[in-house]
């Protein structure tokens, strides 16, 4: 992303994500899928914990990366549809 893109990125994470965590919708699914971990991670032996913990920030920063890229993409449809 260029950095007008990365600080509209910015923007919208900052102000307009925490409206999807107002949705009623959302936060269903959010904790049922938190109910879900804690109950899996309740079974974790020690090993296990250890490499949930190495695994799990992994697993977050992948996340970041696709919905970076999926705002670039966006954004790029979105300027072409313009013109």
């Amino acid at each position: 992303m260029n950095k007008y893109e990365e600080c509209l990125f910015h923007y919208i994470m900052e102000h307009e994500w925490p409206h999807l965590l107002g949705q009623e919708g959302y936060r269903l699914l959010a904790e049922r899928r938190d109910e879900a971990l804690d109950a899996l991670t309740a079974t974790f032996t020690p090993e296990q914990r250890r490499l949930y913990m190495a695994y799990e920030p992994r697993c977050n920063a992948v996340s970041s990366a696709e919905l970076e890229y999926l705002f670039h993409k966006s954004f790029r449809l979105g300027l072409r549809l313009a013109r």
